[in-house]
């Protein structure tokens, strides 16, 4: 039994897995960072696992990356074959055959030890190659800062991704999505994103991880209808739906989507905070109705919020004469505050409220000024019928429990 509680023959040869994992992983982090900070340093392209682990053209300008991930200082001779693959790269744009100025950086978690500190001051060292680590303070810093750990470069990697408007996406979730698609481009497998990301490709790529549209389940054949079931279509804009867990919330919602006259946004905020709801609501709206003609780059202005967003969705909306629905699932853990500003915002955006009869459904009922409707589940000859065609027997009683 090693250290890590998985059970292996040979110890040593998982101490070598792990760390190559470690290397790689630590690799694909710094990538993702470069990714989330690349209009910050005006990157024209990124690449990965090119002639270096990444590679970032600028104006004029491309910056080789070796990263190291070490769990000792980092000596000469972990970079010392990086650094002559550096001269082949330099002699490269010298015959012109790149263009721009080549700058070279080695990037580690690891700080120097002391004899490649010592080759670092030499005076007769090339200017263009440089060490930065996490201690490091080098002049002019331009990429992103080493992490000095893997769970750090984590932490760093949500740092950067927490700033990307509108993201409904938990960042953590967000920087391993990324993680991913830095490892398949890596691969050459996919012809669209052959190891090279170009900065215009950036915003609809992180614009479709972002976007995380919720489907509905498709509803059960046949679709037994409950106690006193609410009507699936009336008038009404706001309506709130109560019904204990299992009472079959979700199967109701989908069969009246089959029935709904216009696009049916389905959202669980059972984890969304409340603050962030707004942005959530108007992210899957704009999913919705992405390629409908409704012009999105001119409603997610820079700098909007979710609300206003939402305004300028509703807007369009009641201008084209649409009918949209926005179902949202577990509202008894909203604030209430919260609910109500997301529903006056998209006034012209009907919403169907699904909740228990616990939580906020008391405030949402009185604040939003509308009643509840009670999901009761089946009456007894329903279960009766039910059980009967799974080949399930019992008697009365049990139906009615």
């Amino acid at each position: 039994m090693t250290q890590s509680g998985i059970s292996v023959l040979d110890p040593a040869q998982l101490l070598r897995i792990e760390a190559v994992h470690r290397g790689y992983l630590f690799q694909h982090l710094y990538a993702v960072q470069c990714l989330l900070s690349a209009a910050t340093f005006s990157a024209q392209a990124i690449a990965v696992e090119g002639d270096e682990d990444v590679e970032i053209q600028l104006d004029g300008l491309r910056i080789y990356v070796q990263v190291k991930h070490r769990k000792d200082p980092l000596s000469w001779d972990d970079i010392e074959s990086a650094v002559s693959r550096f001269a082949e790269l330099r002699r490269s744009h010298e015959r012109l055959e790149r263009e721009g100025a080549a700058r070279f950086i080695v990037v580690s978690n690891a700080a120097p030890n002391g004899p490649l500190l010592e080759r670092i001051a030499a005076p007769d060292r090339p200017a263009d190659v440089s060490i930065d680590w996490p201690a490091a303070e080098p002049s002019g810093r331009i990429i992103p800062a080493p992490a000095a750990s893997l769970m750090e470069a984590v932490q760093a990697s949500c740092r950067l991704a927490e700033v990307l408007l509108f993201a409904t996406l938990a960042p953590e979730t967000l920087v391993w999505k990324l993680a991913g698609v830095v490892m398949l481009a890596a691969t050459g497998e996919k012809a669209s994103l052959d190891h090279v990301f170009a900065a215009n490709d950036l915003p609809p790529l992180f614009e479709q991880l972002l976007l995380q549209l919720q489907d509905l389940p498709v509803p059960p054949v046949p679709y037994r209808i409950q106690q006193e079931e609410p009507d699936l279509l009336t008038a009404d804009r706001v309506r709130l739906i109560v019904g204990y867990s299992g009472a079959g919330k979700t199967s109701w919602l989908a069969q009246a989507a089959q029935h709904a006259a216009g696009p049916l946004v389905y959202l669980d905020v059972a984890d969304t905070p409340s603050a962030a709801l707004a942005n959530a609501v108007a992210r899957e709206v704009a999913g919705r109705l992405q390629g409908r003609g409704y012009g999105l780059g001119e409603i997610f202005l820079p700098g909007a919020s979710g609300r206003e967003i939402l305004q300028l969705l509703s807007r369009r909306i009641a201008d084209r004469g649409d009918a949209v629905t926005v179902a949202l699932d577990n509202v008894h853990k909203l604030a209430a505050d919260d609910l109500v500003g997301v529903i006056q915002a998209g006034k012209d955006i009907n919403f169907l409220l699904l909740g228990r009869p616990e939580g906020e459904v008391p405030a949402i009922e009185a604040i939003v000024g509308v009643r509840r409707e009670n999901l009761r589940g089946w009456a007894a000859d329903t279960v009766a019928a039910a059980a009967r065609d799974a080949g399930c027997k019992g008697d009365a009683p049990i139906a009615s429990a």
